[in-house]
């Protein structure tokens, strides 16, 4: 019997389906939360609120004319406040910060630096990040301020802290003895 090996048996069970959770309701509009049926799937419940599955096709059942709620949501959504506003990583930040620093606005030198510009951004990539970041200096500013306030608060508390700290132990030194 060469080259027989022993039969092993399967050491691994076979799989078994997952029981499935119902998915909890997430309803972002306000309009559309009291007609969302969760017994309902979500293209019928789509039609019942005058809404398309696809956007680019026509659907059966969704009338041509918008329901309350599509003019509710409609309504909601020109109605934003503007631009939404633009951030820039901390890293970015910081590395930006770096090359401004060292180099001012000479983005041919901020090229070749290799110690600062470790990704070897190209100049355009560089000026663009600049840009970017001197547009957006004064939220920054604002949000360095407002971060100091609140440490200067922290540090008070902490002081508080430490001086009823103290007194407590010489409370307790004093009668100790």
């Amino acid at each position: 019997r060469m080259g027989r090996g022993v039969k092993r048996h399967r050491t691994t069970s076979k799989v078994r389906p997952r029981h499935t959770r119902p998915v909890p309701r997430v309803v972002v509009d306000e309009a559309a939360k009291g007609l969302w049926d969760d017994h309902k799937t979500l293209a019928r419940n789509y039609r019942a609120l005058g809404l398309a599955m696809d956007p680019n096709t026509r659907s059966k059942g969704v009338p041509s004319a918008p329901s309350d709620v599509v003019k509710a949501m409609a309504k909601r959504a020109s109605d934003h406040s503007g631009p939404v506003p633009r951030w820039m990583s901390e890293g970015d930040r910081r590395f930006v910060e770096a090359l401004l620093a060292a180099h001012g606005l000479d983005y041919v030198a901020m090229e070749r630096d290799r110690k600062l510009n470790v990704y070897q951004h190209r100049r355009k990539t560089i000026q663009r990040k600049v840009e970017w970041y001197l547009a957006l200096k004064h939220e920054y500013e604002l949000r360095e301020t407002e971060t100091e306030k609140e440490t200067e608060k922290e540090k008070k508390k902490k002081k508080e802290k430490e001086k009823e700290k103290e007194k407590k132990r010489k409370h307790y030194m004093k009668n100790r003895s």
